[in-house]
């Protein structure tokens, strides 16, 4: 069996919760998968993804799934040309891997683009910046934290940068989000109707929607002028550390064989006995999270939760876990398996 390797969704979902992380790993429903609201803001984010590609014309578009190691050589012989531009090219440094939107590169300088569906006002960014404060996604005042909202999407193209540093050594890399700018109008009705939506059959015989692809002509492109490429060097500077110590963390406890803090009962306890197990364990990290002066656990609707639903299974939880990291995060929205006893 291949190692596990941390992703950079992987690592996105743990900095949230590592119990998150353990159920989508190993198979467990999420009723998420099922809501047509999602369904669409899926369609529309590869839309997205696919008009910010077909802005590089040049674009070589790598294909993936057959090993993260066979799909990372292919990277690596692509990036040995001086001027290339890469669609999903493949890092992998040890255990961790990330799948880049778009990679260009120009001799020595790399431009890394993530692009996310998120809306983002243009226009206020440039008079932010032209009026010396740090852009639309920090803070007006000093020192100019970065916005809350903003976090997650700047650590999962801080996650790619680290890695690429450490594939390419020594190249200067640029690293943008590329945005829907809400300054910007577009010049055409009926824009779907450019694209096409692809789907693929999974193994279980699902259709899912893998990717879809701009179909309009170069006129058409031209007018639909809707995204704007954001430099987040100075943004992923101030992430840099934080994201350089707690990857490989998760990187570790993602390829441990126990990573989670409910394990489905090997036995045919009865569920009253899981419910114990669980009540004791919960007590205990109350009691520990108190100790240390955090009480993020206690007043953890993402723990409790986890709780209620592992001693309805009749699950139990090992003493030695730690818990839920995300404290007062919101909850994962799962469907658990059903486990026989």
């Amino acid at each position: 069996m291949a190692p596990r390797t941390l992703s950079k969704s992987d690592f996105k979902l743990a900095r949230s919760c590592d119990a998150k992380l353990f159920f989508r790993e190993n198979g467990y429903p999420d009723n998420r998968d099922m809501n047509p609201y999602l369904a669409l803001l899926a369609e529309g984010g590869y839309m997205v993804e696919a008009l910010a590609k077909a802005k590089y014309v040049d674009g070589v578009q790598l294909e993936y799934g057959r090993g993260v190691a066979e799909d990372y050589q292919r990277t690596i012989d692509q990036l040995g040309r001086d001027h290339v531009t890469l669609f999903e090219a493949t890092l992998l440094v040890g255990r961790q891997q990330a799948r880049v939107d778009i990679l260009e590169r120009k001799g020595n300088t790399v431009r890394l683009l993530e692009v996310k569906s998120k809306s983002f006002d243009g226009a206020e960014h440039i008079l932010s910046l032209s009026a010396g404060r740090a852009g639309a996604l920090r803070a007006v005042k000093k020192p100019f934290k970065i916005f809350a909202k903003w976090e997650e999407k700047l650590e999962d193209i801080t996650f790619q940068v680290l890695l690429l540093e450490k594939v390419l050594p020594g190249v200067i890399i640029k690293p943008f989000l590329v945005l829907v700018d809400t300054s910007k109008t577009a010049g055409l009705d009926n824009i779907p109707s450019l694209f096409e939506l692809v789907r693929r059959t999974s193994a279980d015989g699902t259709s899912r929607l893998a990717t879809a692809r701009y179909i309009g002509s170069p006129e058409q492109l031209t007018a639909l002028d809707l995204v704007t490429e954001v430099d987040v060097s100075e943004e992923v500077a101030m992430l840099h550390d934080d994201v350089e110590e707690a990857a490989p963390r998760r990187s570790s406890s993602h390829a441990s064989t126990n990573p989670s803090p409910f394990i489905p009962s090997k036995s045919s306890a009865a569920p009253s006995v899981g419910a114990a197990s669980s009540r004791s364990a919960k007590t205990s990290r109350r009691a520990a999270s108190r100790n240390a002066g955090d009480r993020s656990l206690s007043r953890s609707p993402t723990c409790s939760s986890f709780f209620r639903s592992a001693s309805a299974k009749g699950w139990t939880a090992p003493h030695s876990s730690t818990g839920c990291s995300a404290g007062r995060k919101r909850p994962y929205s799962i469907s658990p398996r059903i486990v026989s006893s």
